[in-house]
């Protein structure tokens, strides 16, 4: 069974790939992107991001900090990193503003 999780974070990326200029999400992702806290997960490109989503599984602390995942980190990494996507769009102007706002 496919999670929602996982259905969400495969069409975020794959939307924006799909409907916007190349130019217009080079702008909207910095040159890295990086959640977490003590340990991070850093992704230098597009196609980082595209190959460690979806995760689904259970989620847990990380326990280290990854460079270009592509392990399974569980479905709550996933949900991050298309919140942290979504936050960045939306600041961008790519997408609905105010998803960053608080």
């Amino acid at each position: 069974m496919t999670s929602m999780t996982g259905i969400i974070n495969t069409a975020l990326l794959g939307f924006a790939k799909l409907c916007f200029p190349r130019q217009m999400l080079l702008r909207a992702l910095p040159e890295w992107l990086v959640v977490g806290g003590s340990c991070t997960l850093k992704f230098k490109t597009a196609k980082a991001i595209d190959d460690f989503l979806p995760c689904r599984g259970t989620s847990g602390a990380l326990r280290q900090s990854y460079i270009n995942p592509t392990t399974n980190l569980g479905a709550f990494a996933g949900q991050v990193v298309a919140l942290r996507l979504s936050v960045d769009f939306s600041n961008a102007g790519i997408t609905a503003s105010g998803v960053g706002e608080c």
